[in-house]
């Protein structure tokens, strides 16, 4: 996208003040922080729901594969994941759409960016450089579109978001031993099962849960400086 020149042609001869250059960022931006906010309420969500099956139902034996108790909650639990994964999935296309609008708008207004947009969002989907890129295009678009004035809010969301991965990985592969009745867990006995599974669950919520809020944050504060004519343009690297 091209830079608009900052002077045009006056009616009378001479040149003139050209228009400030806009972009509307709202829609997508809006839509993308409700999802998230949402996302950011299911530990909440998670805790209430989880505390009237302890209320009603003792906890079941975590190898025991046809106890009632944890086939419910088996389905609550799986239940629960496909919401959080599918408010993750479509926000993160609305937080997409956002994203290119601003780093273009950052690209023609603030002196250029690091990256194109295409590698800022493409990025995302690069193996071991998806490790690295999107926290490196954030960062840029906050440094240049907003004085850097949200660094440090960029690092949290980032490194929340590795960990938050991580364990979700790990968490799988843990419930993948389970239901193969590992001799490994049937030796950790039931108790420690139990506050394995606690952990992960609770842990993961909670590390999404400040990944959600800074994104959320990341969005509004982005999104309102862009709103403001740009101050002396950062050079592009």
């Amino acid at each position: 996208m091209m830079a608009q020149a900052p002077y045009a042609q006056g009616p009378y001869g001479g040149f003139a003040a050209a228009p400030a250059r806009t972009v509307n960022l709202g829609g997508a931006g809006k839509v993308a922080t409700a999802l998230f906010g949402i996302r950011a309420a299911m530990p909440a969500v998670s805790y209430a729901i989880y505390g009237v099956l302890d209320a009603v139902s003792p906890l079941p034996h975590p190898l025991m594969a046809h106890d009632p108790g944890l086939e419910l909650r088996k389905n609550v639990h799986a239940a629960l994941d496909g919401m959080r994964g599918l408010l993750t999935f479509v926000g993160l296309i609305c937080f997409f759409v956002w994203f290119a609008r601003a780093y273009d708008f950052i690209r023609s207004t603030r002196g250029g960016t690091r990256f194109s947009t295409g590698l800022a969002i493409g990025g995302w989907f690069i193996p071991f450089a998806n490790l690295f890129l999107p926290y490196m295009a954030v960062r840029d678009a906050v440094r240049r579109g907003a004085e850097d004035r949200q660094g440090a809010l960029v690092v949290v969301w980032w490194l929340t978001w590795i960990v938050a991965t991580f364990m979700n990985v790990f968490a799988s592969m843990f419930e993948a031993l389970e239901k193969a009745n590992s001799e490994i867990l049937l030796k950790l006995g039931v108790d420690r099962l139990n506050l394995i599974w606690k952990v992960l669950y609770w842990g993961e919520l909670s590390v999404e849960l400040v990944t959600c809020v800074s994104l959320i944050l990341i969005i509004r504060g982005l999104t309102s400086a862009l709103s403001k004519p740009a101050q002396t343009p950062v050079a592009a690297y």
